[in-house]
């Protein structure tokens, strides 16, 4: 990160931005980023097959047997139940 163009860059400790990252209660904003991200991801996988003309149970299926996703069919089913309520 740097202050003004052409400045050297400021470089942070872990320590330091581990304090920048978590309020006071110990949240994880950018954990969370993380991980509604991936769930955005997983639905749209499973919404595009849909769209394509697969049932849903075998789409949320095909998305859980695809290599990368690390998230069994349950979770799936959970992302997909909560953010198709905003669809």
């Amino acid at each position: 990160m740097q202050t003004q163009l052409g400045a050297p860059p400021i470089r942070f400790r872990a320590e330091e931005l581990s304090q920048a990252w978590r309020s006071s209660g110990g949240d994880n904003p950018v954990g969370s980023l993380q991980g509604e991200w991936r769930d955005y991801k997983i639905f749209l996988a499973v919404y595009e097959r849909v769209e394509g003309g697969m049932k849903v149970g075998a789409a949320q299926a095909a998305v859980a047997a695809d290599k990368g996703v690390g998230v069994g069919i349950e979770s799936i089913k959970k992302i997909w139940k909560r953010l198709k309520r905003d669809v």
